[in-house]
């Protein structure tokens, strides 16, 4: 590649170099229409770090960012990508010669093009092959490589792609074809931010709740992950742009997050706790030797975990558990997990970009690139394709081994250090012996369920609803509304010692919310106190409305 040459020409050399050996093969309008969208959707849509290099990494990011390329060195300045498609075999040969050979399955191509790009289809993937006349060589030090090598480029590696499924090229239900004027006018106003880390928190939050909304787009960076403001404020209702709730109709057609999905998501959060607590205490009998007991001076984050789960009276409760022994501390210990879940990945902002970010990257030409989208196929909208590649990329197996996996581990290694002295006090080590193996297998176990969290959570912010977590804390009085029957006997009050998960969603922000999935709630007859220190049945755990 020469050293003047930018990345979008780059880009389009690239693509124009694929279109043009393949020419033969676009012989109908629909063939070059889902030929095109491939292009758009491997170039925008999918990170493939496949060199590993500074600028390969750099180049790989411009291709993210740039949808709608503009050249002006080589006078193209304007020029749409489906314009360039339709021009391709031109500017190819006056721009961008290659060598390849058609008697391969796939071309010979420059091994940093094939690193970074990542975009173009193998050919052995097109039906048929093209019978055309190879352009002249081009003299170019990637190209002399591959001849002074002898390499013919059958080892290179090469690149692979999702093929496009039927729910890429439906229309969803409602949703018509807009002009240009119309979409200039829709998307004109809309009010954007730059890259960042978002969590918006609408409704007002007491202390002693715990609960975190996930909305669709939200319009306000956040220097901290809790946001004070009622869901019906008019200056929050101003700063949404014109065609938000339009783009949350469209966008339900192509993702879709199943109550019955979240449900099992929450049950396997939960099951892999008490998995980690059973394991963690096995080979204790329930008459222990006395050992468990609470530490009264605990580490800083420690006693913050067990205030956030028992409030003020946290020393005095957490001790009423390991009054049962073993099967206390597996339930203090639950408890304590599953608050750290809460606390470690419910309340602090992902470590990727969700939907906003990505159309926030792409503002400045999200009209162009809705242009082109509109000439594919597909005549969908930007927002929508951003919302299903944000849901594709959580459950991408290596975007999780990437990303979401590091982040656990090291979740799951922080709790660790901070339990580390009151599983000593309960008994824990004594069971799993305090060997380098028992750790690992701690951190292992810790490391699922943390993972567990943070898909949920992802797939939570890439959906279009808005969605409320609500994780109550241990220690308060049980809302009947909110939870299942629990029957203590007289003169008892029911306590929860778990936690609850409650998920709920609404369409829109002026919306009642609505509960689609909730968790095990686990609570525990308790005497009831004396006036001066009652709890107060009647409060409500979760967030006012």
């Amino acid at each position: 590649m020469a050293a003047s040459e930018s990345d979008s020409q780059r880009t389009i050399r690239i693509a124009l170099r694929h279109i043009d050996q393949h020419r033969g093969e676009y012989n109908t309008t629909a063939t070059q229409d889902l030929m095109l969208g491939r292009l758009i959707r491997q170039h925008t849509f999918e990170y493939r770090p496949r060199g590993g290099t500074r600028d390969e990494r750099l180049a790989i990011n411009a291709y993210r960012s740039r949808l709608y390329h503009t050249v002006s060195r080589d006078g193209l300045q304007g020029v749409s990508l489906h314009d360039l498609f339709m021009k391709g075999t031109k500017v190819l040969r006056a721009t961008a010669r290659e060598k390849y050979t058609m008697d391969e399955a796939s071309p010979i191509q420059d091994s940093e093009d094939e690193l970074s790009a990542g975009a173009l289809d193998q050919a052995n993937d097109i039906q048929g092959t093209a019978q055309i006349d190879a352009p002249k060589k081009r003299s170019t030090a990637s190209t002399s490589a591959f001849e002074s090598g002898g390499d013919d480029g059958k080892d290179l590696p090469q690149p692979t792609w999702s093929p496009l499924t039927p729910a890429d090229l439906t229309v969803p239900e409602g949703q018509k074809r807009k002009w240009m004027d119309e979409e200039d006018a829709e998307y004109g106003a809309t009010t954007v931010t730059r890259r960042g880390t978002y969590v918006d928190l609408r409704s007002p939050a007491p202390a002693s709740s715990s609960n975190v909304i996930v909305n669709q787009a939200p319009k306000k960076r956040l220097a901290t992950s809790e946001l004070q403001d009622a869901p019906n404020d008019a200056s929050r209702k101003s700063s949404a742009g014109p065609g938000q709730a339009a783009e949350s109709d469209a966008s339900r057609g192509l993702v879709k997050l199943s109550e019955q999905t979240i449900r099992q998501e929450l049950s396997t959060i939960w099951m892999n706790i008490q998995s980690f607590t059973c394991e963690l205490f096995e080979g204790l009998g329930i008459d222990a030797d006395g050992r468990a007991e609470l530490v009264t001076k605990p580490h800083p984050e420690l006693e913050e975990l067990y205030k956030k789960m028992f409030g003020k009276e946290w020393l005095e409760r957490a001790s009423s558990l390991l009054t049962a022994g073993v099967m206390g501390s597996r339930r203090l210990v639950d408890a304590c997990t599953a608050t750290a879940v809460h606390l470690m990945v419910f309340l602090e902002p992902l470590p990727w970009d969700g939907p906003a970010e990505l159309m926030s990257s792409l503002s400045e030409a999200r009209p162009q690139v809705d242009r082109v989208l509109h000439m594919t196929a597909f005549h969908l909208h930007l927002h929508t394709v951003i919302w299903q590649a944000a849901t594709n990329q959580v459950q991408d197996p290596v975007f999780h081994q990437r990303t979401i996996r590091p982040r656990a581990v090291g979740l799951a290694n922080r709790y660790l250090a901070i339990m580390n002295t009151q599983l000593e006090y309960l008994g824990a080590s004594k069971a799993k012996g305090d060997s380098d193996v028992g750790r690992k297998k701690r951190a292992e176990h810790l490391t699922a369920i943390f993972s567990r969290a943070l898909v949920l959570k992802g797939l939570l912010r890439a959906a279009p609803d808005y969605y409320m977590i609500t994780w109550p804390k241990s220690g308060a009085g049980v809302n009947r509304d909110r939870v299942e029957e629990l029957h203590p006997g007289p003169g008892e009050q029911e306590i929860v010692w778990g936690l609850s998960q409650l998920v709920q969603k609404r369409a829109k922000p002026n919306e009642e919310w609505e509960v689609v999935a909730q968790g095990k709630v686990l609570s525990r007859p308790m005497p009831v106190p004396e006036p001066t220190a009652k709890l107060g049945l009647e409060r409500v755990l979760g967030a006012s409305r």
